[in-house]
């Protein structure tokens, strides 16, 4: 909940715009973390299956 709390201490549409920016890549690297690990989870069944 920092973000929530973060937020009106945002004085510009710059400031705002960055913290945009950086959200945006925190995301990216959250949805390659989550595609990563689905895959691995797909290994581990095929895994699981074959034994």
């Amino acid at each position: 909940m920092a973000i929530i709390t973060s937020l009106p201490n945002l004085t510009s549409t710059r400031e705002l715009d960055l913290e945009i920016e950086s959200f945006q890549r925190h995301i990216e690297k959250l949805k390659a973390l989550r595609a990563r690990l689905a895959q691995e989870e797909r290994q581990a069944g095929k895994t699981a299956t074959e034994k």
